[in-house]
């Protein structure tokens, strides 16, 4: 391992209640996934839906590979709001019907990712989309969340609270595996998840991931 996890393993070992995890969009081996998880990496989260309105493949494959390996998985939704794409509750329907078909049925939570890409400058329509995918995951008994961090919410969907219930997974790469830099917004007072730092290289020669820090 190089000095810079060896550094950030030790931050973790003061809190026992910390888990580090990571997201990738890359293929993984189980061998790497079983590397990973020597490495002191916890859980993986998968992209299973593209912005272009079709599945990720081989973000499916992951979660498959992650589970034989032992580690715990979540999903990501990234939506696509262009015509053609279909609604909310299409995709959610589909990403979901997809890993189900794949037999990945180790899925705790599908994040919803909402961040500045290709939303429509209309602040409602946004809403409905969004509260379409949630509903739709509740009636398909999938656990929802939402990626999302303060700015880019507030761009989509203005003051709303819509999912102020659900878990938040927070993008803000200040680089440091805890919350002290949060500020409450969406109605959410804490995120369960903090995305701390993008695209740095993993060990196990698994190139650009995304670390993650588990409350």
């Amino acid at each position: 391992l190089t000095m810079k996890f060896i550094l950030l393993f030790l931050s973790f070992a003061a809190s026992a209640n910390c888990k580090l995890g990571f997201d990738a969009i890359v293929e993984i081996s189980i061998p790497a996934f079983q590397c990973l998880k020597n490495s002191s990496y916890e859980f993986y989260i998968a992209r299973v839906f593209r912005s272009t309105g079709t599945l990720d493949n081989t973000g499916i494959g992951n979660i498959q590979n992650a589970n034989l390996a032992g580690l715990e998985t979540d999903a990501y939704l990234f939506p696509c709001f262009a015509d053609g794409c279909g609604n909310g509750t299409d995709q959610v329907t589909k990403a979901v019907s997809a890993l189900r078909t794949a037999g990945a049925y180790y899925v705790g939570t599908l994040w919803l990712d909402i961040e500045k890409f290709k939303w429509s400058d209309d602040i409602q329509a946004n809403r409905v989309f969004i509260q379409q995918m949630i509903d739709t995951a509740r009636t398909l008994k999938v656990k929802v969340g939402i990626y999302t961090e303060r700015i880019w919410w507030s761009m989509i969907v203005g003051d709303w609270k819509g999912g102020w219930e659900l878990p938040l997974w927070w993008a803000h790469y200040d680089k440091q595996a805890a919350i002290g830099n949060f500020h409450p917004f969406g109605g959410w007072t804490s995120p369960t998840l903090h995305q701390f730092s993008g695209d740095v290289e993993g060990p196990c020669g698994v190139k650009e991931i995304d670390q993650n820090f588990m409350i």
